[in-house]
């Protein structure tokens, strides 16, 4: 029986303890057979046989501890649990009754990854029979420097029938190595010495008699003499000396005078009180020795051995500042909460969020107030913790002096006399009396300046105009449980027993999960696009164009897809180019899944959406997708229909029939890139406050294989080339917003079939047509809005539907992807000009 296995020399090391462990009687696990992923009718073309799955586990899961019976290298907490493994074809197997081997076997059979390609070594396709034994070893991932986790390794058979239905079956299985509890070690070692065996031989004795002369050999004893020499043993007593020192206290007495003026007797009153003031340390910070850095930005930098430590590790900064901290999140896990009697308390509302992974991250602190941070690995053996004292900014006040001036106001009143002298005519006198009334007439004039101030939208940089080109760049997030998490879908969280214990299910943004497998993205992702016109208060709602240059140029990216005849078995748009100055940009990334690939996204066409910058916020942008695999809808043609049917991609109502499709299945309606997806935008209310981005893009997202890349790997930069595994290629129309998004598989012909594949989670799962719904921020989601003064960025969320067509075995299915921003920049003016144009299936 052959036993290999992909860590060579640390196997071959371990076979003599495989024998001795053997010798002592380890028992035997009982095997058991895996199958299963295509449906039940195909589950028996292909299996895998030695190991058994935890019940209604999906994908099947098979979990072994270190050093348990299950691990067949025999060796107990080495790091490894080695599985026994063989792959079985065209099988009778009486727990699958529904299924029937193809009767004239198999046409092909691929294993995934490739390394694993001799689990199929010397089967004969056309029978019933299995291979030779296989090992595979899955390493568990132990400290120092991270807490103990279980290591995964996934394995995926695909079968092609040769003149049989279901065509293809296609099996997948995740090997879980879990550490050795540190509470549950390894029991004692049986050592089997075999001493060496003296074996003493009689030689027979002759004695010879010669007449007359007798001779006689003399004897000779030798004593060896056996020295025993007992070394004596030394103890040595250290001691240490302890000095005390004795700090004194000095008491001083201030005196205090009453003075008594005469006349006036006042009895002062004095108090003398003592306050002892203790001060309480917050991770070890004391405020009035922390590092003042008001008024500018902070950065805190930290590192493993020999320190330890945050620097600074206490400061005192402006409210609103942008404190990064620099340094590997992977060793160093950071947290926002305090270390309190030696226990670690963190902060659920904290704005320092929970990071694990990437080497920068930034939280603007707006509140004035303490917050705490710790390590959460070496928090409590290092003491490697910290805090941030936030304080208000000072304000500056400046008062501009009035002057009133008062101008008196006098009035004169003149005296009139007139005087009648007397005339003596005769002896009669005459007296007139003049009365003169004088009237004033007093007139005040009011000049009314009235301004009136139209209101404006906010920016989207403050500081600049709206009409301008700007980029939007990835950013780390807080970690928040994935779409097929058991508990709390989306909720943030510290560990996966936040989401329910699904392994693996608490992730740091940004990641995409689609048909149930989680996959980190790439933190390098950026858009840029130019706002031409701004929209008008009170909406405030801007439409982006975002560039593409030539659709159609050559793909740098995946030079395998333009390969003369499509040998690797490209989806049709992938041979056609992607385009040549691309707005938005995903550089290669690593995807942990089927023993490591590599994964890129190309733009293939211009894209499209809104800014909306209204405060108050006006908008109502969430995003709802429902898919049906069906319903071809207006956009899709079918190959082989006359162009009179088939006019400028438009189907003339000729969708044919669920039957003449083939049925609601993988090989019948699955088997297309047809159906019909229905966008519908807003939700009925207005969304959080704050600027609101929505942008849709074509893209072509590729999987596959590197064989550039060592083992496991994927190296930056790296290309899908000819000759290389093609896993999977999608074509996305996403449409990220940071409003809210949501999607499902729905039946809108009412012909009962809605989704022929793995859907958002898995066939088998009763959630996986969803509706699967990431909150924005005003539900507590993870959508939420950039701020409006810029301190703080966005997280968009895209929920969608994609029929992946015949080329990929998991059919129809739903992506979630959840992706962080740093705020806007604006960058050098770009002319764009764009319709977004619908196409099939959306």
């Amino acid at each position: 029986m052959r036993s290999r296995s992909w860590h060579g020399t640390k196997l071959a090391r371990s076979l003599a303890a495989v024998a001795l462990a053997a010798a002592a009687g380890f028992p035997q696990i009982a095997h058991a057979r895996v199958a299963g992923g295509a449906g039940a009718r195909a589950d028996c073309y292909a299996e895998f046989d030695g190991i058994t799955a935890i019940p209604n586990s999906h994908p099947p899961r098979v979990e072994c501890v270190d050093g348990d019976a299950c691990d067949q290298d025999g060796v107990c907490g080495n790091g490894f649990c080695e599985f026994n493994i063989r792959l079985c074809v065209n099988q009778n197997d009486p727990d699958i009754p529904v299924c029937r081997p193809p009767r004239d076997g198999l046409a092909r059979l691929k294993v995934v990854p490739p390394r694993f390609s001799e689990l199929a070594d010397g089967l004969d396709l056309t029978k019933s029979t299995c291979g030779e034994s296989y090992s595979v070893a899955v390493a568990a991932h132990r400290g120092p420097f991270g807490p103990d986790r279980p290591g995964r390794q996934q394995l995926r058979v695909i079968a092609w029938a040769r003149n049989a239905t279901p065509t293809v079956d296609s099996d997948e299985v995740t090997l879980v190595c879990v550490p050795r509890p540190r509470n549950s070690p390894c029991g004692p070692t049986t050592t089997t010495t075999t001493v060496p065996t003296t074996t003493t031989t009689t030689l027979p004795t002759t004695t010879t008699t010669v007449a007359t002369t007798t001779t006689t050999r003399p004897t000779t004893t030798t004593t060896v003499a056996t020295t025993t020499t007992t070394a004596p043993t030394t103890t040595t007593t250290t001691t240490v000396a302890t000095t005390t020192t004795t700090v004194a206290t000095t008491t001083t007495t201030v005196a205090t005078t009453t003075t008594t003026v005469p006349t006036t007797s006042t009895t002062v009153a004095t108090t003398t009180t003592t306050t002892t003031t203790t001060i309480t340390l917050v991770n070890g910070c004391d405020p009035a020795t922390a590092t003042d850095l008001t008024g500018q930005p902070v950065t805190v930098t930290f590192s493993g051995a020999p320190t330890f430590a945050y620097s600074p590790k206490c400061f005192v900064a402006s409210a609103g500042t942008r404190v990064t901290f620099s340094g590997s999140f992977q060793f160093h896990p950071l947290v926002g909460g305090e270390v309190v009697n030696g226990a670690k308390v963190p902060d659920p509302l904290s704005p320092i969020t929970p990071t694990g992974t990437g080497t920068s991250a930034s939280f603007t602190l707006t509140t004035p107030g303490t917050y705490p941070f710790y390590c959460d690995i070496h928090a409590l053996p290092f003491g490697m913790e910290g805090a941030a004292f936030i304080v208000p900014t000072t304000a500056t006040t400046t008062t501009v002096a009035t002057t009133t001036t008062t101008v008196a106001t006098t009035t004169t009143t003149v005296a009139t006399t007139t005087t009648t002298v007397p005339t003596t005519t005769t002896v009669t006198t005459t007296t007139t009396a003049t009365t003169s009334t004088t009237n004033t007439t007093s007139t005040t004039s009011t000049s009314s300046t009235t301004t009136t101030t139209v209101p404006l939208c906010a920016p989207i940089v403050v500081g600049q105009p709206i009409p301008n080109t700007y980029v939007l760049r990835g950013a780390t997030g807080e970690k928040r449980c994935t779409t097929n998490s058991a508990a709390n879908r989306f909720a943030s969280c510290i560990s996966d027993a936040g989401c329910g214990n699904t392994a693996g299910a608490c992730m740091s943004l940004p990641w995409v999960t689609a048909d149930g497998q989680v996959m980190p993205f790439s933190t390098g992702t950026q858009t840029t696009f130019t706002v031409t016109a701004p929209g008008t208060f009170p909406t405030c709602e801007h439409s982006v164009c975002i560039p593409c240059g030539n659709p159609n140029a050559s793909c740098p990216g995946i030079p395998g897809c333009e390969v003369p005849d499509n040998p690797n078995g490209c989806v049709p748009r992938g041979t056609q180019g992607c385009c040549d100055q691309p707005g938005f940009i995903v550089p290669t990334f690593f995807v942990n899944i089927l023993g490591g690939l590599c994964s890129r996204v190309d733009q293939i066409a211009c894209g499209g959406g809104v800014v909306n910058t209204s405060n108050p916020q006006t908008g109502d942008n969430d995003v709802n997708k429902t898919g049906d695999t069906s319903d071809p809808g207006a956009d899709c043609c079918y190959n082989g229909h006359p162009a009179s049917e088939c006019l400028n991609n438009t189907n003339l109502n000729d969708d044919p029939s669920l039957t003449a499709q083939g049925g609601c299945n993988t090989n019948g309606a699955g088997k297309d890139y047809k159906g019909k997806i229905v966008r519908t935008i807003g939700n009925g209310s207005r969304d959080a406050d704050g600027i609101h981005f929505r942008l849709v893009t074509p893209e072509l997202s590729t999987t596959w294989t590197d064989g550039q890349s060592p083992p496991g790997t994927c190296a930056p930069g790296s290309t899908y080339d000819d000759g290389e595994l093609l896993v999977s290629q999608l074509i996305l129309k996403a449409e990220p917003t940071t409003a809210g998004a949501s999607g499902s598989f729905t039946d809108q012909n009412g012909d009962g079939c809605k989704r022929a594949g793995a859907g958002f989670i898995a066939a088998s799962n009763l959630q996986t047509d969803g509706p699967i719904a990431v909150p924005g921020a005003q539900a507590g989601g993870p959508a939420r809005p950039q701020s409006y003064d810029g301190t703080q960025g966005s997280v968009a969320a895209a929920v969608s539907e994609v029929f992946s067509g015949p080329n990929s075995p998991i059919r129809d299915i739903g992506f979630v992807a959840i992706t962080p921003f740093m705020p806007a920049d604006v960058v050098p003016a770009q002319s764009c000009s764009c319709t977004v144009e619908p196409g099939c299936p959306e």
